[in-house]
């Protein structure tokens, strides 16, 4: 007779966990049931807990991490503290925050193979198993490549593959689309799909990019401070509107406009859409910004027909990159994942050199990796490999002491940076101890105590809670003003919203070149025609539908209009 299977796969009963030497618990008196099947978001601000709850639910802590725990998590009703490592393995797939640490083989198809053959099935199964996580992956393309020479949002591909070839009952997946562009965040969702029509894992989402995950999901869950402060099932997403807003956490586009404008029998975005058609949009659009004239402004940085390759007799990265920045500028460069973006940045800071053309700062035409320290700061997309201190207060004092500030100066902007990126109650923390959100905010912290002219940014938003990437990229924007004009900011990211309402200019690689640029909302409006490049900010279609020829610039100038019309 063939087993019924069991309606509880996961079971959390007064669940608590605090860590070493913390004062205060992480999460807290959790209960929570989670059947077989189910597609969950759970999703809340920058260190509320998300990811230690998926660390929970794994078994990671308190067994690897130490500290202490209170209540019980069972998985298929058998409590996670009595299941070995081994077993834990075979049944759970956790896409860690941090994916480069999950990748530990030299190449793709040895990564890929590496767990099929510790769970020691045949030869043949392992291969099945490595074509069946490139195909649902999208990654045949990368099957043959070092795993050091994929980009960020490649190696998280090629780690969700890797949990996947083994084929767990429950994937838990930590900010799964932080590093991955429009194409990219595409894919990994038809993944998801067939992952769930195939064998159908209940699989857990922690994300702060709602838009992208709430419509493959059949749940929310949002957490507050160590807490589960709402539940819902998926004809109850937009009851949600009061406590996503309440938290500053990102809203579907279409909940956001219809608590706002007051729209009726609304259901889902489905009836949203339908309705939408009907509504138009007469608002002058002069509130939006609009393409500054350079001529009286400085020139910081000129880039001149620059190529790069990085190794000899292979086909150049780039060709013929051109452009400039001028003060008070905020220029955004976006493009698919392994386009580039992160190499140009890299050329940029001076740490590598170009093969051909010239890259002028400040109008010097030699200008040495020397030369721009205290002038350039470069935050790197792996925040961590820029921390080495213990305590977050002394990793923002390291650069003013470095570059010989008096102390009374040092003091001033080491307070100064604590207060603007929200890090005063953090400031004796180890920086490790903190969660990766916190650490991408030090590492900015530490640049912008620095009293760099030019900030260099590789995803400064990755990873963030809507809250949080409005106070970083609020405070950036003030940070160029607050120059007089005569700094700028230069950021890679794949984040469209925060590129459309903060960057004067926009700039799109694509195969090594620049395929658009210029102002900002003309730039994204049309690779939104285009239907490539890009992620369409969440209010693209609506506002198209409503008669805008370009996007505005934010879904607040968006709303707004609709209320007047």
């Amino acid at each position: 007779m063939k087993k019924e299977p069991l309606s509880n796969m996961i079971s959390l009963k007064n669940f608590s966990f605090t860590y070493p030497d913390a004062k205060n618990e992480s999460i807290k008196n959790i209960n929570l049931e989670i059947q077989r099947g189910e597609t969950i978001l759970i999703t809340g601000s920058t260190g509320c807990g998300k990811s230690t709850l998926l660390k929970s639910i794994c078994g990671f802590t308190p067994r690897e991490t130490g500290g202490s725990s209170e209540g019980e998590i069972s998985i298929l009703e058998k409590k996670i503290s009595k299941y070995s490592f081994e077993k834990i393995s075979q049944t759970i797939g956790f896409l860690f925050q941090d994916c480069e640490n999950q990748l530990i083989c030299s190449n793709v198809r040895e990564e890929l193979a590496f767990g099929p053959r510790n769970l020691r099935l045949k030869k043949n199964e392992i291969l099945n198993r490595i074509d069946f996580a490139l195909e649902i992956t999208k990654s045949k393309k990368l099957e043959f490549k070092n795993c050091s020479s994929l980009s960020g949002g490649e190696k998280q591909k090629i780690a969700l593959a890797s949990i996947l070839s083994m084929k767990p009952e429950i994937l838990l997946l930590d900010e799964p689309t932080s590093q991955l562009d429009y194409e990219g965040v595409k894919n990994f969702i038809k993944s998801i799909t067939e992952i769930k029509t195939t064998y159908n894992p209940t699989t857990i989402f922690a994300e702060h990019r709602n838009n992208r995950i709430m419509p493959i999901t059949n749940r929310l869950i949002i957490m507050d401070k160590g807490s589960i402060v709402g539940d819902y099932r998926k004809k109850e997403f937009s009851d949600a509107y009061e406590i996503l807003n309440q938290l500053k956490l990102e809203i579907p586009a279409w909940i956001e406009i219809t608590k706002k404008i007051n729209l009726h029998n609304i259901r889902n975005e489905e009836d949203f859409l339908q309705q939408s058609k009907h509504l138009k949009n007469k608002q002058d659009l002069a509130q939006q910004k609009t393409e500054r004239k350079n001529q009286k402004r400085k020139k910081i940085l000129s880039v001149k027909n620059i190529c790069y390759s990085y190794e000899k007799n292979k086909p150049d990265i780039f060709s013929d990159i051109s452009f400039d920045l001028f003060e008070g500028e905020i220029l955004a460069i976006m493009g698919s994942n392994g386009t580039g973006k992160t190499t140009l940045l890299n050329l940029l800071s001076g740490i590598i050199q170009p093969k051909k053309g010239e890259i002028i700062w400040f109008e010097e035409k030699k200008s040495s990796l020397l030369s721009l320290v205290g002038k350039i700061g470069y935050l790197f997309q792996n925040p961590d490999l820029m921390l080495s201190l213990d305590t977050v207060k002394k990793e923002i004092e390291f650069g003013p002491k470095n570059l010989k500030f008096k102390k009374s100066k040092t003091n001033e902007l080491v307070q100064e940076s604590l207060d603007f990126f929200k890090l005063s109650t953090l400031q004796y923390k180890n920086p490790f101890s903190i969660s990766r959100g916190e650490r991408l905010r030090l590492a900015i912290a530490s640049l912008y105590s620095c009293e760099n002219q030019v900030l260099i940014l590789d995803e400064p938003t990755g990873g963030m809670n809507r809250g949080i990437r409005t106070i970083i990229m609020d405070q950036l924007k003030k940070w160029v003003q607050k120059k007089n004009n005569n700094s700028s900011i230069i950021l890679c990211t794949h984040d469209t919203e925060s590129a459309l309402k903060y960057a004067d200019k926009t700039m799109i690689l694509e195969n090594g070149r620049i395929v658009m640029q210029g102002n900002s909302d003309t730039v994204i409006s049309r690779a939104y025609l285009d239907k490539r490049y890009i992620e369409p900010p969440p209010h693209a279609y609506v506002s198209k539908s409503s008669g805008y020829e370009t996007i505005p610039r934010s879904l607040e100038i968006f709303i707004r209009g609709l209320q007047k019309s």
